[in-house]
């Protein structure tokens, strides 16, 4: 384990087992999922059965169940047995995922195989309750590695994984939001089962203003006008934002957001983006058409059942920092910021990306949380900037780690954010050299990929392709 406890009370001697373990659970975490995951931590060899009982613990052999003491779960290991308890099924899932980690391997040979979990009593508990992390989905992308993602996830004990298909999905109600190599329902599908399996909430993401190309800005491509010109009437002029004004595309979109919800199942929230519109920069009588269709959106959205979260960039101008740099500020004036925020939706949850802020607590969500607005603070890959957030995300709703076009260089982020996450203030955070080894570990466990050179690790090369 690299994420350490917040109380650890080791003891001596451990609890060993070989080719078969039967281990009770809840049947909420009674599945496939689990099983496969828990014989992969055992490298294949151990005959896995997962038996449901009625109480909230796991229990495997013979082990007195730990009192909480106030924490999220708690285990005990002694030589006799492994139990586990929790307040409720996501954190006993998250027990499951510390206890795979606890098993080490003693003895490979066959007939004489054996595993060992180290006799010790620990409890934990978060420091902060919504723990997102935002994946984009480009065509560059592998279904394997959104699978390994997923787990990986699963395992560093996140709640919730906002899934964004740049393209990358093909729709019912419009094929041109898709390339031609994009994922079906029934490819993606179990995967967003096993995210539930593992007691992950996905959350389904479609861009609702700007970013209406589906494609990264850098290199201009536009999945829907690339493929069909007629249809420009759906954008304004140059494609990067949605048409709003018109009700066709108003109920695109509505049809859109209905496929992800079923595609990724309950669910508290909804994520509709609206960043970085640049046209509402440049032309700030457009907001009080953005302000109406943020709470149309809003309304609808909690009519059933979820809440939206919209990124903070276009509600925030320079004199709600303080003028300070480094803070993503698209607003087009103060008038219009104070406009936005006073009229807005307060059911609505604002994720406030910032890049460049490296000191906590982020001024804006201050401010946003001042005004009545849930924040997440969302970070990107740099540990001051990652560091600066988590603490900020004490004070707020929550938070959510953006990992973008860089998530082969940055893979080890997700480990460190979750470290920052669970650990107790003050304990030593290690390095990204150690999280990198970490991680790998936790990917080839929980997904092997049988000797696949590109599927390996989480690049397809070693060495740019350029350099060959």
């Amino acid at each position: 384990m690299f994420i350490e406890p917040k109380y650890t009370e080791k003891k001596d001697g451990a609890f060993t087992f070989g080719t078969s373990l039967c281990v009770k659970v809840p049947p909420a975490l009674a599945n496939d999922t689990l099983a496969e995951i828990l014989k992969n931590f055992c490298l294949g060899i151990t005959e896995v059965s997962l038996v449901k009982h009625d109480r909230m613990e796991i229990i495997i052999g013979n082990a007195d169940i730990p009192e909480l003491d106030g924490h999220a779960y708690a285990i005990n290991v002694c030589e006799s047995g492994v139990s586990a308890v929790a307040s409720d099924e996501k954190y006993l899932a998250n027990a499951f995922m510390t206890v795979l980690q606890m098993i080490k391997p003693v003895c490979t040979d066959a007939g004489s195989e054996r595993f060992e979990i180290p006799c010790m009593l620990l409890r934990d508990t978060p420091n902060i309750e919504r723990r997102m992390i935002h994946l984009c989905v480009f065509p560059e992308t592998t279904l394997i590695f959104v699978k390994r993602f997923v787990r990986l996830c699963a395992l560093l004990r996140y709640t919730h994984i906002v899934i964004e298909f740049w393209g990358t999905y093909k729709y019912k109600c419009l094929k041109e939001l898709a390339w031609e190599s994009a994922f079906t329902y029934d490819e993606v599908k179990p995967i967003m089962n096993e995210a539930r399996d593992m007691g992950l909430e996905i959350i389904p993401m479609f861009q609702h203003l700007g970013h209406a190309s589906a494609s990264r800005i850098a290199h201009g491509k536009h999945v829907v006008l690339d493929q069909n010109p007629r249809l420009a009437t759906l954008f304004d002029e140059n494609g990067w934002t949605w048409d709003i004004t018109k009700p066709e595309v108003r109920k695109l979109l509505r049809d859109a957001r209905a496929e992800l919800c079923e595609l990724c199942g309950d669910g508290e929230y909804f994520h509709i983006g609206c960043d970085e519109a640049y046209l509402y920069r440049e032309e700030p009588e457009r907001n009080t058409l953005l302000l109406s269709y943020l709470n149309e959106i809003t309304e609808e959205l909690c009519g059933m059942g979820r809440r939206p979260i919209m990124w903070g960039d276009m509600l925030l101008c320079k004199e709600d920092v303080n003028g300070q740099s480094g803070y993503a500020t698209n607003a087009a004036s103060p008038k219009v910021a104070k406009m936005l925020t006073s009229g807005l939706d307060r059911r609505m949850v604002i994720a406030d990306w910032h890049y460049d802020v490296f000191t906590a607590p982020f001024l804006s969500s201050t401010h946003l949380n001042d005004l009545g607005f849930d924040t997440l603070t969302s970070p990107w890959y740099s540990t001051k900037n990652i560091d600066a957030a988590v603490k900020t995300a004490k004070l707020s709703y929550g938070f959510m780690l953006t990992t973008w076009h860089t998530l082969s260089m940055r893979m080890m982020s997700l480990a460190y954010s979750a470290a920052l996450m669970w650990q107790a203030e003050g304990t030593r955070v290690l390095g990204f050299d150690y999280f990198s080894t970490g991680v790998a570990a936790l990917l080839r466990k929980a997904c092997p990929i049988n000797g696949s050179y590109s599927d390996a690790g989480w690049a397809k090369h070693q060495v740019s392709v350029l350099w060959n």
